[in-house]
């Protein structure tokens, strides 16, 4: 049988561990081991939520404490190399799946015809949800990218089409790629992509479902998600984009040249842009209904 490495980040989230373990422990598939990675939370409650599994399934989880923050993509890296397995994938502690989830993902690599597949990524549903009197409460749920069922690397560059709870890559991508670059607070997963597509390809699953959760309106460690970190999101994207250029550059690929070329007709573009936001203020003052509200008195 196949064997799978399960990665679970958390930090002082018990109400969303118990979740996730549940989303584990009930898979159809049984031939996974999860590290569960503490970062710098609590040790108590992810011990005692470990505890609490059966004894079959607490053979099967692994748990360790960071005494200080090492950063997400830091933890993913204890947690994948904590335990050899045929394929790897991040649950995080506020994720979830279909309990059918692993084994659809592992037949899917298992019966690939092409080396190049080493990756698959699952059909994503996006839950809003909020805790309320520490209840996990789901607001609104919603397909993650519907448009998106193909993973080009054209695609996978512009801007990160998936998730890591959705995400199944093999042990011969990992041993290529080395894991997660440790230097980034956010994105990562993003990096590890394009290096990814870089040299393999993803197969899109559409017959099982990951859900990636998350809180837009929560304060503290449980919004600990893309939406409150937008800012930083884009900072760091903005690093990794121009890395790769200047690797481009570097080796003779690609030159200020070509950048400039490229970019021309969205200088143009940008100009128009600015000229048209000049206008609009005296384009609105023409709009029939602020006419009739002048004449009736109105500003």
């Amino acid at each position: 049988m196949a064997s799978v490495q399960i990665v679970t980040r958390t930090k002082d989230r018990p109400l969303f561990l118990e979740r996730a373990l549940i989303s584990i422990t009930q898979q159809t598939f049984k031939g996974w081991h999860c590290t569960i990675v503490n970062d710098g939370g609590d040790p108590e409650p992810v011990d005692l939520a470990a505890a609490q599994l059966s004894k079959d399934i607490r053979e099967r989880v692994s748990v360790v404490h960071n005494p200080a923050s090492v950063g997400m993509e830091a933890a993913s890296n204890i947690g994948l190399k904590d335990f050899s397995a045929d394929y790897y994938v991040i649950h995080d502690d506020d994720d979830s799946w279909a309990p059918d989830f692993l084994e659809v993902c592992v037949g899917v690599l298992r019966l690939q015809q092409h080396d190049s597949v080493q990756g698959a990524v699952a059909h994503t549903v996006k839950v809003v949800e909020a805790v309320v009197d520490n209840q996990i409460v789901t607001r609104n749920t919603s397909v993650f990218l519907p448009e998106v069922t193909a993973f080009t690397i054209p695609r996978v560059v512009q801007n990160n089409p998936f998730m890591p709870i959705a995400f199944m890559y093999s042990h011969q991508a990992l041993e290529l790629l080395e894991g997660y670059d440790e230097s980034l607070p956010v994105v990562g997963d993003w990096e590890f992509n394009l290096r990814f597509i870089k040299h393999f390809d993803i197969a899109y699953v559409p017959d099982t479902t990951a859900c990636y959760h998350v809180r837009d309106t929560a304060r503290g460690d449980s919004s600990d998600n893309s939406i409150t970190k937008s800012k930083t999101h884009q900072h760091y994207r903005t690093l990794i984009i121009n890395r790769h250029i200047r690797q481009a550059m570097d080796n003779g690929s690609l030159t200020l040249g070509h950048i400039m070329a490229a970019a021309e007709p969205g200088v143009h573009a940008n100009r128009l842009g600015e000229k048209l936001n000049l206008f609009y203020p005296k384009l609105r003052s023409l709009h029939p209904r602020v006419l009739w509200a002048r004449l009736r008195g109105g500003k």
